[in-house]
């Protein structure tokens, strides 16, 4: 429903040990995410640029915290996220 705090920001990177960057793993390169191109964005960055515009950010953003496992941007990843849920609870 928002964008994540930078300590979660922290944690969602762990979950996903192949995103290189907070640019690349949170920001959207869709024309309407314009004025995101910048690549040093901290995890305390993403906040502010997200409340000035929250195109900029890829969604949805889902995190299982428990299972510490995420997806952004990625509805497979959701699907996914999902079925591992589902299957814990069997």
């Amino acid at each position: 429903e928002s964008a994540p705090t930078p300590d979660q920001v922290q944690t969602i990177l762990s979950y996903i040990p192949s995103s290189p960057s907070v640019a690349s793993t949170f920001l959207s390169s869709h024309p309407s995410s314009a004025g995101s191109e910048n690549l040093n964005v901290t995890a305390k960055s993403l906040r502010d640029i997200a409340s000035q515009n929250a195109s900029a950010l890829k969604w949805p953003i889902v995190v299982d915290w428990t299972g510490g496992r995420a997806s952004i941007g990625d509805v497979d990843g959701v699907k996914g996220i999902l079925d591992a849920i589902q299957q814990g609870k069997r």
